[in-house]
């Protein structure tokens, strides 16, 4: 368990050989990474890399990742809910649309 700075309530950086600590902000290209990240891991989806994002492929550090996890949620439940809207749009087979 890592010791916890009392400036911000975050994990302080780690000793040398450890984990690296967590980032103490989180900016929108982060969250970008993250959410990217989130989509990649859980649909498998190919997404490009982003700027300033390392391998695009690498395991995704759980530490950082969730926050663009409902983010990533959105973006792999959006299709199944566009197909869904536009069947009970259209009056298809409720078996379809619903």
């Amino acid at each position: 368990m890592q010791p916890v700075s009392r400036a911000t309530d975050r994990p302080s950086p780690a000793p040398e050989g450890g984990a690296p600590a967590v980032p103490d902000r989180l900016t929108p290209l982060r969250f970008a990474i993250a959410a990217a990240r989130c989509v990649r891991f859980y649909s498998r989806l190919p997404m490009p890399a982003l700027p300033g994002e390392g391998d695009a492929h690498a395991v995704p550090d759980f530490r950082i990742e969730p926050v663009g996890l409902p983010i990533a949620a959105l973006l792999i439940a959006l299709p199944a809910v566009a197909i869904g809207l536009a069947a009970a749009w259209l009056r298809l087979d409720p078996l379809l649309a619903g």
